[in-house]
Parts: C-alpha cells; sequence; structure tokens
C-alpha cells in the first residue's frame, strides 16, 4: 500500500507533534467537557436491517488526502490525513506531519482496530484509544441500521461503530451530518462539505474534550518516496 511510512522524526518536529495530542492523556479523565443532551424528536420506524453507505472514503483501492489541522487545548498541530480503503470492512488512516514523517498508523479490519505505528511521545493507551476511535468514525462509510426517526424532510437512522451508538442525519434523502453518542450525551460530531463523493473539507468536533479537526482536500497526490 502506497502510504509513506517514516518513523525517524527529528527533535524539534517530534517535539512539536507530540505536544498537542499529549495533551489529551493528561486532561482526559479531569475534563470531559461541553457535553449535549442527546435527543432525536420525531417519529420512530423500525425496519429490516439496512445499509447506510457515507459516499466520502467509500471509493475502494482509492488515497483519500487532507491538509489537516487539530486545535487540542489551546495548541495546534498541522500535518497531513491519508485514508485509503482497501476493502468493504478494511481501511488505512495515516496521519503524517507537514515534513512527511508519520504520527500515527492505523488499521481497521472486520470491525478490528489495529496500531501499525505511534509516535513514541503519544503511545498511550488513553490517547490511543481515544484516536482509533474517532478517526474510525471520522472515516466509516457503511453503517448498518434496522431503526431510523422521521422528524418531517429530517431523517435520522441509528447505527453502532464498535459498540458506541452513532446517529447518521439525512434531509431530502441527502447526507447531512454523523453523532457520536452515549444515551444521554453527544460525544462527538462530523459534517462533510462536498459537491462530490470526494469531501472538499471536513469538520470533526468532539463533544466530550476541547478538540477539533479540520481537514481540507489536497490537490496533490503523495507517493511512497515522500
Amino acid at each position: 500500500m502506497p502510504l509513506s511510512i517514516k518513523k525517524n522524526l527529528n527533535t524539534k518536529s517530534k517535539f512539536h507533534y507530540s505536544l498537542v495530542l499529549s495533551c489529551l492523556g493528561l486532561n482526559l479523565i479531569v475534563s470531559l467537557a461541553s457535553c449535549r443532551h442527546y435527543g432525536v424528536h420525531g417519529e420512530l420506524m423500525k425496519t429490516n436491517p439496512t445499509q447506510i453507505v457515507v459516499p466520502y472514503f467509500d471509493s475502494l483501492q482509492y488515497e483519500y488526502h487532507y491538509t489537516a489541522k487539530i486545535r487540542a487545548y489551546d495548541k495546534e498541530i498541522n500535518g497531513i490525513l491519508v485514508v485509503k480503503k482497501i476493502d468493504r470492512l478494511h481501511k488505512r488512516v495515516v496521519m503524517l506531519s507537514d515534513f512527511g514523517n508519520t504520527i500515527f498508523n492505523f488499521e481497521y479490519k472486520n470491525d478490528k482496530a489495529r496500531v501499525i505505528y505511534v509516535m513514541d511521545n503519544l503511545n498511550k493507551k488513553i490517547i490511543v484509544d481515544r484516536l482509533l476511535l474517532y478517526f474510525d468514525f471520522l472515516s466509516r462509510s457503511c453503517y448498518q441500521s434496522s431503526r431510523y426517526i422521521v422528524d418531517g424532510e429530517l431523517k435520522t437512522y441509528i447505527s453502532r461503530i464498535r459498540n458506541k451508538r452513532v446517529k447518521i442525519l439525512q434531509k431530502r434523502e441527502k447526507f447531512e451530518s454523523m453523532s457520536l453518542v452515549s444515551r444521554w450525551k453527544e460525544k462527538a460530531e462530523v459534517r462533510y462539505y462536498a459537491n462530490t463523493n470526494y469531501a472538499d473539507s471536513i469538520v470533526f468536533q468532539s463533544r466530550e474534550l476541547p478538540i477539533n479537526m479540520f481537514f481540507v482536500k489536497r490537490d496533490k497526490v503523495f507517493t511512497e518516496d515522500q
């Protein structure tokens, strides 16, 4: 798979790119902030299990490249996000620094997540678990649903990802947004801004931690040598 994996960061860049995400582990236990009540109004409908396709990372054997900006705890980190869907239930998600060095490299297969590589300073279970969930949620394209809620032109499908609840909002049968939720709280939301199935930009907001992530489509495709 043509994703460059470069593990040797120089001292300056390694410190810069680990500082922001390291804050997640230090504050995760004491700072579950900005949660909103989870509720969807409308009529609950039941149906046979249906596959809901979120189109923005759904093309097989295609690499999606985004310029990434992550803001966390008043810090900012910039880099490159690369996502490749290898098979229907198999994908890779890689985050690179601006210098082309690997920050993390995750593999998702058959609803299981595997860490191929993560920077040493980020290799703490509480941080890695959160990153694995967030980036799986952000890039997943297929969900199963047997329930949805209708409210006028809005239709909200209820699904799950790795034993977490997900609501998928459509308006006039067009995809609007997704939220990661618990029974009572919205934990994260992702919105895609697109005219095609390759989103021009993506906005991810955590409702449990002060983390926002922004992704803008890159025109340049990176090769293995970069």
